[in-house]
């Protein structure tokens, strides 16, 4: 059983999953990153250490670092380290190969400043060495029970889905936080309709739950909407409403 580990990168990720090891009774012995400053801070919290990359020692390290940075950190630690990324977008495939690698990705969307609850984060697997798979996904349990061994394909197709589902949903939420900005109005009102969008979707299908102009095929609430906007705010209306068409298109209401 994995009891000991490193930490390369001292961002979000690296953060939230280091407060849940140390939580969860796993030792997290070094921080390593580019960033010394945060490296300092987050080892501090944690009862660790610092090193640079080249003087981790040899046991389980789990690399929390932007995907293009990914490659280059595990051409620099020894063959024999066990390695795990928290990537959902980079294949093993991409990677150098070696006898431990693998993937340790938390499906949810994190930041410092969060409170996390890790016991519902389902965390996705992979490594092509069966063993180091059946480790990572025991030490994934450790932190959730949702844990779930998917390959590198599955798992890009569930990040997009996530970018989907979080990134711009968030971005669609700032656009109408702006308008309500630029009419002095209150965006807390829109807050009871956004959890009910929300919690709708506990029962039923987003295909189900589609309400509004377009799904109604109401066209002049449509053209009036776009003619008070501009930019690429009104082409993303625009995009999406023809979507929500297209996905209705023939179906009576």
């Amino acid at each position: 059983m994995i009891q000991k580990v490193s930490i390369v990168g001292s961002g979000n990720v690296a953060t939230q999953l280091g407060r849940a090891l140390v939580k969860n009774g796993i030792l997290v012995s070094h921080i390593a990153s580019r960033n010394r400053d945060h490296a300092a801070i987050l080892a501090d919290s944690l009862s660790a250490e610092v090193c640079n990359i080249s003087s981790l020692p040899i046991q389980f390290t789990i690399i929390c670092v932007s995907d293009d940075a990914i490659a280059e950190i595990i051409s620099q630690m020894p063959e024999e380290t066990p390695v795990v990324y928290t990537s959902g977008s980079v294949g093993l495939d991409e990677l150098p190969k070696r006898k431990e690698i693998g993937v340790l990705y938390p499906l949810q969307t994190m930041s410092k400043t969060s409170s996390v609850d890790m016991r519902s984060v389902p965390f996705l697997v992979e490594s092509k060495n069966v063993l180091f798979q059946e480790a990572i996904n025991d030490f994934a349990q450790k932190l959730s029970p949702h844990s779930h061994i998917v390959n590198s394909d599955q798992r890009r197709q569930i990040h997009m889905a996530a970018v989907w589902i979080n990134n711009f949903t968030n971005h669609v939420v700032y656009q109408a936080q702006k308008i309500t900005e630029e009419q002095n109005l209150d965006y807390k009102l829109l807050l009871p309709l956004l959890k009910e969008t929300l919690s709708k979707l506990d029962h039923q299908s987003a295909f189900e739950s589609q309400t509004g102009p377009a799904r109604r095929g109401d066209s002049k609430t449509i053209e009036k909407h776009l003619e008070a906007q501009s930019g690429t705010a009104k082409e993303l209306y625009q995009l999406l409403t023809e979507s929500i068409k297209e996905t209705y298109d023939n179906e009576e209401l």
